[in-house]
């Protein structure tokens, strides 16, 4: 099976990100048989030699809607926005872009760059009629749509290639036009739901949520659930494994400090070990000491 992610050219020149990567391309050659690929967007440099000489195969697309973001963004003076919306949401363009380079794949495994691979990957079973992904019974983003009760995390998802294609151009219009037709509440709501350009889960969740197939949670697994022996993919959504040590010395930035601190707190042990974990990859130590059976 095939692993996707996504980056442009300004992330790949974020340090942390390309650590990130850097660390899940490590843990998907140590511990699974997936075919390592990227989504890439934009010039070359040398994180590009890095990944193909780790056997990742690059596919290049342009975003289609990068005009819309930039436009709105800087509208809204959110100008600091703009690189890490416009690699979110390249992922709009996977599939579509797949056809277009001639792979016949009916599924695919899509992941964000801030994920853990501890074991082997078997998603053979699971073909979405659309897309699936780890169902969570709380508000989050979506609350205002869905009432708080059901939404999908969309850092890991298995997608119907050809489902996908099909309702491409619907799904465009529909973040264009801000989920026309979408109830917004009466109440003031997060920020992020203002335009569905702000968030890719949002507008995911909103448009597919309805017929999401659903994953065991073992294959997006946050580090503040506790640790669990049966975890296949770590997602650190939240504060990210190579942010742990700034955390614990209080060097992590207040705006991220108050955000993140009662995520980990839910389990700060567990978190702790994850980060370690990835840490091991980053540094190519042997992977047989990073995995969760090993847990103390």
């Amino acid at each position: 099976m095939k692993w996707f992610t996504a980056a442009n050219y300004a992330s790949l020149q974020n340090d942390q990100f390309f650590q990130l990567l850097q660390a899940a391309v490590r843990s998907a050659k140590h511990n699974t048989t997936l075919t390592p690929c990227l989504l890439y967007d934009g010039q070359d440099c040398p994180q590009l030699d890095w990944l193909d000489q780790h056997g990742v195969s690059i596919l290049r697309s342009d975003l289609t809607i990068a005009r819309e973001i930039q436009d709105y963004l800087h509208a809204q003076a959110l100008h600091h926005l703009i690189p890490k919306r416009l690699g979110s949401w390249l992922r709009l363009e996977l599939c579509p872009t797949l056809r277009r380079f001639g792979y016949t794949d009916r599924y695919i495994l899509y992941t964000d760059c801030d994920v853990v691979f501890l074991r082997e990957v078997w998603l053979e079973w699971c073909k979405p009629r659309t897309l699936a992904a780890v169902v969570r019974r709380l508000g989050g983003y979506t609350r205002f749509h869905i009432l708080g009760t059901r939404h999908f995390n969309a850092g890991v998802l298995v997608l119907n290639v050809d489902a996908m294609v099909k309702s491409y151009d619907k799904f465009r219009s529909f973040i264009l036009s801000n989920g026309n037709g979408v109830r917004r509440p009466n109440q003031p709501y997060p920020f992020i739901q203002k335009h569905l350009l702000l968030s890719d889960q949002v507008a995911l969740n909103l448009f597919y949520g309805p017929g999401a197939t659903p994953l065991p949670r073992r294959y997006n697994w946050n580090p503040s659930e506790g640790i669990n022996p049966d975890a296949v993919i770590v997602h650190f959504n939240g504060l990210k494994w190579n942010e742990w040590r700034d955390f614990v010395n209080g060097t992590l930035p207040e705006r991220y400090k108050s955000a993140f601190t009662p995520l980990v707190m839910r389990n700060k042990d567990a978190y702790r070990y994850y980060c370690e974990v990835a840490q091991r990859y980053d540094c190519g130590e042997d992977p047989k000491q990073a995995r969760p059976d090993q847990a103390p």
